[in-house]
Parts: structure tokens; sequence; C-alpha cells
């Protein structure tokens, strides 16, 4: 009554389209975390390294968000 071709074809589409947003959906988010762990240590080692710079980006930061 159906070809097994065409069903075969229907369940091979389906399982490649979950793999492929599996993947860029995985992918996404290793690099936000991957970046997000590589912005933290640049500015430890800023701040580290130019405490004064760091304190002003640090005082500019906060009056930004007490004006929000």
């Amino acid at each position: 009554m159906y070809d097994n071709n065409a069903i075969e074809g229907i369940l091979f589409a389906i399982f490649a389209s979950a793999a492929v947003g599996g993947i860029i959906i995985s992918s996404t988010s290793l690099g936000f975390d991957e970046g997000a762990k590589k912005g933290r240590d640049d500015g430890i080692i800023f701040c580290m390294e130019k405490p004064k710079e760091c304190k002003i980006k640090y005082d500019y930061l906060k009056l930004q968000e007490n004006q929000k």
C-alpha cells in the first residue's frame, strides 16, 4: 500500500534535520561558554596588570547600571 522507499526517505529527512539542528545548537552553546571564559580570563589579567584603568572601567559600568 505504501512505498517503503518514500517512508524511508521521509524518516531519513527527519533524522537528518534533527541531527543538523542538534549540532548547530550544541556548537553555538559551546562557543558561547568558551567566549565567556576567555572574556573573564582577559578581564582578570587586565585588572591585575592595570588596576587604575580597571577601576575607571568598573566605575563607568556601575554608573551605566545605576542609570537604567
